[in-house]
C-alpha cells in the first residue's frame, strides 16, 4: 500500500498517525498536518521522504521503528514542541533539514546513525550530543542550537562547519580517526575555552576560530603530519602559512615565525583581543579577510620592504593604529599600495645600528634580521621592538653585547 504524495497535506482534523510496516510513504503525504500529537509507525517501514511529517508541529516525541533506515530531507522539520526523538539501531542517515527548526528537540539518540546531513539539527533545542558511530556530518547540522553545551564524536572522520553559532559550548571531543574540519567550523562560539586538534587531521577549512571569544587553548598532537600547533596557533607543517588564530586571549601581541609567507583567509577574523601583529620579512600574501572585524589592532609591523599582497584590515584599524616598516623605501613602497596605503600612521626605522645596549629587560622584544623573535639574544645585532609607556612602539636595529 502507498500513501501517494501530499495525500493528507494540510489536513488539520488528523489527531493520531498509525502506520503499518509494509506501506509506503512520498513525499509530504502527511505535511502540514498541525494537530497531530501521535504518530506511531510500525517496523519495516525503511525509508521516510522529504518532507513527508514536515510541521507536525504538535507532535510532543517520537520513537522511530527498527528496519528504519533513511530519514529523508525535511522529513520532520519545523516539529515546533518535539522535545525527544529515539531512532533505532538500523537508522543509518538523517538526511539534511530532517530535524531544522524543532527549537524544543533537545534530546536525541543517535544509535548507529553514520551520515548526518547539512542542517540535519539547525535551530534546535540540543543540550547534548553522543554520536557515538556518525562518521560524516554536514555544514550547519547543529547550527544554532544556542543550549548545546558539550558534543561526543568519536568516531567521526569527515565534519563540515557544524557548530555555526553556537553560543554556549564548551567542550567537543573527537575520536582518533577525524580527517576534515570545514570551514568556520566554530564560527561565534563564545563559550568555546578549549580545542583539541587530532593527529589524524589532514584538512582544516577557512576561519574555523572565527568568533570565538573565549578560546585561550588550542593544542594538537607532534604526530599531525599536515599541521602545527605552536604557541595556540595553527600553521601548516612547513610553517609557511598561518590557518588559524583563537580569539579569546586577552592583550595579545602576535609575532609570527621568520619563514611565514602567507597569512590565510580568515585566518584571525573576528579576533578582536588581539593588539598587534608583526609580519615577518618573508611574508608576502595575505588572503581574503584574514584581519577582517580584528577591531583591537593598535600596531601592525611588516618587516618585508615590499608590500605583501592582499592586505586587508578594519576601516578603523587604517586611521588609528600605526604600521610600521623597516625603512623608508619601505614607507614610499607602502604608502603607493593601493590597500597599505590606507594606514594613516606610518613610522619606520633606519637601517643602520642605532646604539650598543646591554638591557635585556622582559618589555622589549628581539627579532633577527630575518624577522623571527629571539626569546634569549646573545650578543649580536637584532631587531628590537620596544612599547613605549605611552603605547607607541619603536623598532631599532641595535648590538647587544
Amino acid at each position: 500500500m502507498t500513501v501517494e504524495q501530499s495525500a493528507f497535506r494540510n489536513n488539520g482534523n488528523i489527531l493520531r498517525i498509525e502506520l503499518p510496516g509494509d506501506i509506503v510513504l512520498s513525499q509530504a503525504s502527511f505535511m502540514g498536518c498541525e494537530a497531530v500529537t501521535e504518530l506511531v509507525l510500525h517496523e519495516g517501514i525503511t525509508e521516510i521522504p522529504r518532507q513527508c511529517f514536515f510541521d507536525l508541529c504538535a507532535l510532543p516525541t517520537l520513537n522511530l521503528p527498527e528496519g528504519l533506515v533513511t530519514i529523508g530531507p525535511l522529513a520532520f522539520g519545523f516539529a515546533e514542541v518535539l522535545t525527544s526523538v529515539t531512532f533505532p539501531s538500523s537508522l543509518q542517515t538523517v538526511d539534511e533539514n530532517a530535524f531544522a527548526d524543532s527549537g524544543e528537540l533537545a534530546t536525541v539518540d543517535f544509535a548507529n546513525v553514520k551520515t548526518i546531513g547539512e542542517s540535519a539539527f539547525a535551530r534546535c533545542g540540543l543540550t547534548t550530543v553522543n554520536a557515538a558511530a556518525v562518521e560524516t556530518v554536514g555544514s550547519n547540522a547543529f547550527a544554532s542550537n544556542t543550549k548545546l553545551t558539550r558534543v561526543e564524536l568519536p568516531a567521526a572522520v569527515t565534519l563540515g562547519s557544524i557548530f555555526f553559532r553556537n553560543s554556549a559550548l564548551k567542550e567537543v571531543v573527537f575520536g582518533p580517526n577525524l580527517t576534515t574540519m570545514g570551514g568556520t567550523f566554530f564560527y561565534e562560539c563564545n563559550a568555546l575555552e578549549s580545542v583539541n586538534i587530532p593527529a589524524s587531521v589532514t584538512s582544516i577549512g577557512r576561519g574555523i576560530f572565527s568568533g570565538t571569544a573565549s578560546l585561550t587553548s588550542v593544542t594538537g598532537s607532534p604526530e599531525n603530519t599536515a599541521y602545527e600547533i605552536t604557541g595556540n596557533i595553527i600553521y601548516t607543517k612547513d610553517m609557511k602559512k598561518v590557518m588559524a588564530v583563537p580569539g579569546g586571549i586577552k592583550n595579545w601581541d602576535i609575532t609570527f615565525p621568520a619563514g611565514i609567507t602567507t597569512i590565510g583567509e580568515m585566518a584571525l577574523r573576528k579576533c578582536a583581543n588581539v593588539n598587534s601583529v608583526v609580519l615577518p620579512a618573508t611574508c608576502t600574501t595575505i588572503e581574503n579577510l584574514a584581519f577582517a572585524d580584528c577591531t583591537g589592532l593598535t600596531a601592525v609591523t611588516s618587516l618585508n620592504p615590499v608590500p605583501p599582497t592582499g592586505c586587508n584590515f578594519p576601516e578603523s584599524v587604517y586611521t588609528s593604529a600605526t604600521l610600521y616598516l623597516p625603512n623608508e623605501e619601505a614607507v614610499t613602497a607602502y604608502k603607493a599600495d593601493p590597500d597599505w596605503g590606507k594606514f594613516i600612521n606610518i613610522s619606520y626605522t633606519t637601517v643602520g645600528i642605532r646604539g650598543i645596549d646591554g638591557d635585556r629587560a622582559d618589555t622589549v622584544i628581539f627579532y633577527d634580521l630575518s624577522g623571527g623573535r629571539v626569546v634569549n639574544p646573545g650578543n649580536g645585532v637584532y631587531l628590537r621592538r620596544t612599547v613605549k609607556p605611552d603605547g607607541t612602539v619603536t623598532i631599532e636595529k641595535v648590538m647587544l653585547k
